[in-house]
C-alpha cells in the first residue's frame, strides 16, 4: 500500500510494469572482476571440416544461463567457461508497449564483461500480453503463451522491439551473437519432428517464413 498526499494505492493497476529482477537483477557487490579489461577478440578458423571460434585465442566455451553470483562466476572461470548464453523472453523484456529496462540490462552486460565473460542472447518471441490482446483470433501454442509468430501485427512489434534490443546491446564488446526463437525451445518442437497439434505449428513453412522475416 502506497500513501501519497491522501491518496491510497492498494494494488497495482492492470497493465502495470512488473518487477524485472528475475530477468535483470541489480548488479551485486563483490563480483570477481578482472584486473584489466578483456578485449573479447573473436576469431573464426577452419579446422579440417569444422568451424572453430576463438575468443582472445581460447576456444569458445559456452554454458546456458548465467547468474551474477560470485560463486557461480568463479566456478565457471575455473572450468574454463568464457561465454554465457542468456535465455530471455520478449514478454519479460517489454511488458508494456515501448517499455524496456535498458539501463539495468546494460549494467549487467558490463558486469559480465568485467568478470571476463562474453554473452550470447537467446531471445524467445513469447509475446507480452498486450501483443496477444491485439490478435485475439490467432491460435495459441501449448500453454497459451505464444500466438503465431508470423502474424503481421506480431512481426511488426517484434521487429521494432528487436531493433531497440540490438541498439542497446550490440555496442558492448562482450556481446557476441543473438539467437532468436519462433516460440519453441528448439526446432524439435515443431511439426516436422513431433507432429505438434497446434495449427500454426503444423505450417511447413513457419520456420522459413520466420527466418525470412528476421532477414
Amino acid at each position: 500500500v502506497v500513501r501519497l498526499r491522501g491518496l491510497v494505492f492498494a494494488s497495482a493497476p492492470t497493465g502495470a510494469v512488473p518487477v524485472l529482477g528475475h530477468v535483470f537483477g541489480e548488479v551485486p557487490e563483490g563480483l570477481p572482476y578482472l584486473d584489466a579489461a578483456k578485449p573479447f577478440r573473436v576469431e573464426r578458423r577452419r579446422v579440417d571440416d569444422r568451424a572453430v571460434v576463438l575468443i582472445d585465442g581460447d576456444p569458445l566455451f559456452c554454458v546456458l544461463d548465467a547468474h551474477l553470483d560470485k560463486a557461480f562466476l568463479e566456478s565457471a572461470r575455473q572450468a574454463g567457461v568464457n561465454t554465457l548464453a542468456l535465455d530471455l523472453y520478449w514478454r519479460d523484456l517489454e511488458p508494456r508497449p515501448g517499455y524496456g529496462d535498458w539501463d539495468r540490462l546494460e549494467a549487467q552486460i558490463k558486469a559480465y564483461g568485467r568478470c571476463g565473460f562474453a554473452l550470447i542472447f537467446l531471445v524467445n518471441i513469447h509475446q507480452p500480453a498486450w501483443v496477444m490482446r491485439e490478435v485475439p483470433d490467432e491460435p495459441t501454442a501449448h500453454g497459451g503463451g505464444c500466438v503465431y509468430p508470423n502474424a503481421a501485427v506480431v512481426r511488426d512489434h517484434f521487429s521494432r522491439f528487436l531493433r531497440q534490443f540490438v541498439k542497446h546491446t550490440s555496442g558492448h564488446p562482450n556481446v557476441l551473437a543473438y539467437g532468436l526463437s519462433a516460440g519453441g525451445e528448439a526446432d524439435g518442437d515443431f511439426p516436422e519432428v513431433n507432429g505438434d497439434v497446434h495449427p500454426w505449428r503444423r505450417s511447413p513453412t513457419l520456420l522459413d517464413d520466420f527466418r525470412e522475416g528476421l532477414r
